[in-house]
């Protein structure tokens, strides 16, 4: 039986910007909107500045302006809910992290160490060529980094239940993938295209860190779409489960919009009767 009780996979941070005297006063509204609501509900409304912009800060919102336009920085469950209106409104994309968070019915120790262990074990081979960083909370809540904060992928996995006085240690593990510019703002515009976002997330950064030998602590491997092109997989193990949690979503979406011809056509595999088919299948027949 699972130890797994509970899995949750949202966007958890959205930075976007914009050059547009438009699309900046149409942003300045909606900020307005969604602070004076916090601000109803009793929270602070502060001044704050950085990377170049001048604004106002309250809860999980940022919001600023500057020379080059305006940006707005979104946290939490209000990032999930804001990502979809600020991609579609704003110019760029330019930080997007995709998260994961799974509640065990019985603790699950040392998640973190482990994967520090393996990327330590990883690196002695040459397999893996990342920054990796493992710290122990005061609390003692577990966290290991891979990546670089400025380079475009930072992974994150850390005991959200200690972190967030939650949990207790073991009972709740979060999964993230920090996507930066340049490859942000096509991940975002291509997760709109997504039927269940949150299936797709969970699915992205299982394949993300899957595909850096370092295996996720959940069953789960329900498919994504392809959001960025930077993903390498080694082996048959892995680019077969690459090939199902990654490529097919992407064949069955068009293929609904009816296109299954032409995806089979781009893959030079061969059609029967108009309809698509492998060459197993033809040889079979």
């Amino acid at each position: 039986m699972s130890n797994v009780e509970l899995t949750q996979a949202s966007v958890d941070y959205i930075t976007a910007t914009t050059a547009s005297p438009t699309v900046t006063a149409q942003v300045q509204a909606w900020y307005a909107e969604v602070a004076q609501a916090r601000v109803d509900l009793g929270q602070k409304e502060s001044s704050w500045s950085g990377y170049g912009y001048q604004g106002f800060r309250v809860g999980p919102y940022q919001y600023g302006e500057g020379a080059h336009g305006a940006i707005c920085r979104v946290s939490g469950v209000a990032a999930n809910n804001a990502w979809a209106h600020l991609t579609a409104t704003m110019d760029r994309v330019t930080r997007l992290d995709l998260a994961v968070t799974v509640q065990y019915k019985r603790p699950l120790q040392d998640v973190a160490r482990n994967i520090w262990e393996r990327t330590l074990t990883l690196a002695e081979t040459g397999k893996l060529r990342q920054k990796h960083k493992f710290i122990v909370s005061d609390g003692g809540g577990q966290t290991v980094y891979l990546g670089r904060r400025g380079s475009r992928y930072l992974g994150r996995v850390y005991d959200k239940g200690v972190e967030s006085n939650a949990a207790s240690e073991g009972y709740q593990w979060r999964w993230e993938v920090q996507i930066n510019r340049p490859v942000a703002d096509g991940a975002a515009g291509a997760l709109l295209e997504s039927f269940d976002v949150a299936r797709d997330v969970q699915g992205y950064v299982w394949a993300w860190w899957y595909s850096r030998g370092l295996s996720p602590s959940w069953l789960s491997t329900e498919g994504t779409i392809i959001i960025e092109r930077d993903i390498k997989v080694v082996g048959p193990d892995s680019t077969l489960s690459w090939l199902s949690t990654c490529v097919r979503p992407v064949i069955e979406r068009l293929s609904a919009q009816g296109y299954a011809n032409e995806v089979y056509e781009a893959l030079s595999l061969p059609l029967i009767d108009n309809s698509p088919q492998s060459s197993i299948i033809k040889e079979a027949g």
